[in-house]
């Protein structure tokens, strides 16, 4: 839409040159001679329809009439037209009265020709200055000429830049010395100074050297561009060139400006995370000589200054040694040939050598460092490995070892038997096992309590360790229960040595506190080599052999004889076989619920709860399942009861769903289940025909190290993951099985093993263990579980360590139906209906 414009000015000649200017800006004027026909137009309904400005050529000794005309533009009905007023000189009164209006402008008579361009910019839309984007730069405009500051910064504002004026030299160098600009735009003449002088003052301060500089003027001489360029300026900008012109100019710049801030803000990026980085962080060229080294690298390596290294070789400083610390040529050295190849190595572990001399061991990567699309060297990123070391070695220990007394765990004891069994069986060698129960050790802790239990265990394992010297293989199972391992044995020997432990018990005193206490022990052994036997048979025929001494008055020992004792226990175990069919087969399982809470406050409305079975054994009577789980699992049970506890499960889940609860399940898959492909298939379509919502499901897994088919349970797995089943790794941490577990198979949740939590609070090492164990699982963007919450004490170090949820009897007991608790975390334990026999040794299941 063309706009039209009053023009209202005395002088014929200055009217046609305003009126020309207007049409060569597409604007259509309309000439007035004096104030009284602009005031006439203005009460004119047909000529003030279409009118969009005014260019009012203002006299040197003003009228009423000129007075009444600015006093009309200034009401709201005139509000909207765009006003330029050509005055003879910048009077004040005009000055305030153009600023206190919206859309009006003050141009001196010597500067006639910059009205027009001014007009037009008043005369741009206002949503056309809207859609212009925020150039996120700050532009210094320095002219002596009010007009052409203010035509500038109307068009500079209109473009998206933010824009501050002056008007000499002086201000503009004190305001860029006190303010951040990015680019100044300095008028070449002006009084005093000229501008290429400004530009160089602004470029030798270190306040305002940053800026680009630009360059106005208003004429085309190859001297003063020379001069701009010679001070520091990057562009001559010239003010007759057109608008669109100009802008493009400054585009120009303000597109270099972007680009310098990116690779400003990258660098300066890169040193933050180089400064932060805790790795270790060294860069090197090809020779292998130090280009930059990190703090953190410094501090692992032990170098005071980095500037001192720079330059020199890697190999000579810290690396070019092996294990031992023994010197190894460049030659033999990966790194060093890493470095001279390009090539990436990931995943390496080695020795650096500290200032001090000590070997670090630390683990890292090399990358090709690239400048100017050519190989410039590598980055090398490093990690000092001495605590994980420690955490490992650690971790191994106690894999393998019984944390109270020091002695070899199951664990331990199992893969030495098969190890036995195995060897025996290839040499025809007879070696034996026997297990140890102290006898009537329950009647002391119930009496004398735990502590002292305790105490007792600990100076037994002392004992029998010291009497058996270091051949023999010596474990705790657990309880009151020993196990040892006699290699290359016979039965008088196995008949003396047998004799002698019971002797050592019987015949001792054993103090604790004020009280003396005597123990006997009762020894049941089996032979290894068997053919047809493996580890876990023998460690059965131990046990059977060891319930038989103590049927015989106990302080006994009794050698497993498989024609009499097999038959005697094998019918106790048919017996609770056929039971667990009949519980099978009439539903005398039942489930339990224990809640599972986010030990932080969180902002949902999802109920947790992990799902636990029970065995009812007489009415309102009920077992857990370490008293069942071990004979279903022998008679190869546990497939069918998880799938049971699974169908009963999800239509529990759908009836809650329907009742708007929004309630997520745990169940627990053994690690038979998971070795059993028909089951898992069978398994798989309950839960994918449940019709539930599947990201309300999760599974636990279970004795890991029984999961005998890796690949069919990470299928498994990775099939149900898809639908948004989710799984959780549980009692994590008890074994190196676990943590290969957590490597192999696609869990979303991990479950510390409460031996970890229960004495959270007492135990610093428990709490490292657990510490260490939430920062593997985080690092991994993974969950984690802690089971034996029992007091508020635990809770609170759980808080402390960032641990994600808890569950244990201080925050729930397991119920018959999924209560919430009242208070959150600060629940206080409930009664589970129904009695429970045999005092569970693991409370959560």
């Amino acid at each position: 839409m063309t706009h039209r414009v009053l023009v209202v000015e005395e002088s014929s000649t200055l009217r046609y040159i305003l009126c020309r200017g207007l049409e060569r800006h597409g604007l259509e004027p309309v000439a007035c001679e004096h104030t009284q026909a602009a005031l006439s137009c203005l009460d004119d309904s047909h000529c003030l329809d279409g009118l969009a400005g005014i260019l009012l050529g203002w006299p040197g000794v003003p009228g009423d009439r000129d007075h009444e005309l600015l006093t009309r533009l200034n009401t709201p009905d005139y509000s909207h037209l765009a006003v330029v007023l050509l005055a003879p000189e910048m009077q004040p009164q005009l000055m305030a009265w153009a600023q206190g209006r919206r859309l009006s402008a003050v141009v001196p008579w010597d500067t006639h020709g910059e009205a027009v361009g001014t007009l037009a910019v008043l005369l741009r839309p206002a949503d056309e200055a809207r859609e212009s984007p925020a150039r996120n730069i700050r532009i210094l405009l320095v002219d002596d000429s009010p007009s052409v500051r203010f035509f500038y910064q109307r068009l500079l504002h209109r473009d998206g830049y933010e824009v501050k004026t002056c008007a000499d030299p002086a201000s503009a160098f004190e305001l860029a010395c006190r303010e951040h600009f990015d680019l100044a735009v300095v008028d070449y003449f002006m009084p005093g100074e000229n501008g290429d002088r400004l530009c160089s003052r602004l470029k030798s301060d270190p306040r305002s050297r940053h800026m680009e500089l630009a360059v106005l003027t208003g004429i085309y001489n190859d001297e003063v561009i020379r001069n701009c360029l010679n001070a520091g300026a990057v562009e001559c900008l010239f003010k007759n060139e057109a608008e669109n012109l100009f802008l493009a100019r400054i585009g120009a710049l303000w597109r270099s400006i972007r680009a310098h801030k990116a690779v400003a803000l990258s660098h300066q990026r890169q040193a933050a995370i180089l400064e932060s980085a805790g790795d270790g962080i060294y860069g090197v060229d090809r020779e292998g000589r130090i280009t930059f080294i990190n703090p953190a690298a410094c501090r692992i390596l032990g170098i005071r200054d980095p500037d001192e290294v720079l330059g020199q070789s890697a190999h000579v400083l810290f690396h070019g040694i092996n294990r031992d610390g023994r010197p190894v040529p460049p030659e033999r050295c990966p790194l060093s040939q890493a470095y001279a190849s390009g090539e990436v190595m990931g995943g390496w572990e080695t020795v650096f050598r500290h200032r001090s001399g000590r070997l670090i061991p630390v683990a890292g990567s090399i990358h090709p460092l690239s400048e100017n699309f050519s190989e410039a060297g590598s980055v090398v990123a490093f990690q000092d490995v001495s605590e994980r070391n420690a955490m490992e070695a650690q971790l191994h220990w106690q894999a393998e070892h019984d944390e109270l007394t020091g002695l070899y765990n199951r664990r331990y004891l199992e893969r030495a038997l098969e190890a036995e069994q195995a060897r025996c069986q290839a040499t025809g060698h007879r070696s034996a096992l026997l297990l140890l129960d102290l006898d009537r050790f329950k009647y002391i802790n119930d009496t004398a309590g735990h502590p002292v239990g305790d105490s007792l265990l600990v100076e037994v394992s002392h004992r029998l360790r010291a009497h058996l010297g270091e051949g023999p293989v010596l474990a705790r199972l657990g309880g009151d229960e020993f196990a040892v391992i006699l290699p290359q044995t016979d039965p008088q020997a196995l008949e003396k040595l047998s004799g002698g432990l019971r002797r050592l018990l019987h015949e001792s005193t054993f103090r604790v506190g004020e009280r003396n206490y005597r123990l006997n022990l009762s020894i049941g052994a089996a032979w290894l080599g068997n053919a047809r036997e493996t580890a876990a048979d023998v460690l059965a025929s131990a046990d059977i052999a060891c319930h038989a001494a103590k049927r015989a008055g106990r302080n006994q020992f009794h050698v497993y004889d498989p024609n009499r004792d097999e038959r005697a226990f094998m019918g106790r175990d048919l017996a609770w076989a056929d039971r667990l069919r009949e519980a099978l087969q009439q539903s005398q399982f039942q489930l339990h619920y224990q809640p599972i809470l986010p030990v932080m406050p969180q902002t949902t409305s999802r109920e947790h709860y992990e799902v636990l079975l029970r065995l009812e054994i007489a009415p309102e009577v009920l077992t857990l399942p370490g008293d069942f789980i071990p004979v279903a699992e022998r008679f190869g049970l546990m497939p069918e009861i998880d799938a049971w506890a699974l169908d009963r499960a999800l239509a529990v889940l759908r009836d809650l769903h329907g009742q708007g609860r929004e309630v997520v399940f745990n169940l627990n898959l053994s690690g038979r289940t998971l070795s059993d492909i028909p089951t898992l298939e069978r398994i798989r379509d309950q839960v994918l025909g449940s019709g539930v919502d599947l990201t309300c499901l999760v599974f636990e897994i279970t004795e890991t190290c029984a999961i005998l088919n890796l690949a069919a349970a990470r299928a498994f797995i990775d099939r149900l993951r898809a639908h948004g089943v989710r799984f959780a790794l549980d009692d994590f941490g008890t074994g190196f099985c676990s943590m290969s577990h957590l490597k192999q198979l696609p869990v979303d949740v991990v479950k510390f093993d409460g031996q970890f939590v229960r004495e959270l609070h007492l135990d610093a090492t428990d709490r490292a263990m657990v510490a260490a164990m939430n920062d593997i699982v985080h690092a991994m963007g993974l969950k984690s579980v802690a089971e034996y919450v029992e007091g508020p004490e635990v809770l609170a170090c759980l808080q402390a360590m960032g641990v994600d949820y808890a569950q244990g009897f201080y925050l729930g007991e397991p119920a018959q139906t999924p209560v919430p608790p009242a208070r959150g975390v600060e629940m206080q334990p409930g009664a589970a209906p129904g009695r429970v026999i045999a005092a569970p040794k693991r409370p959560l299941h």
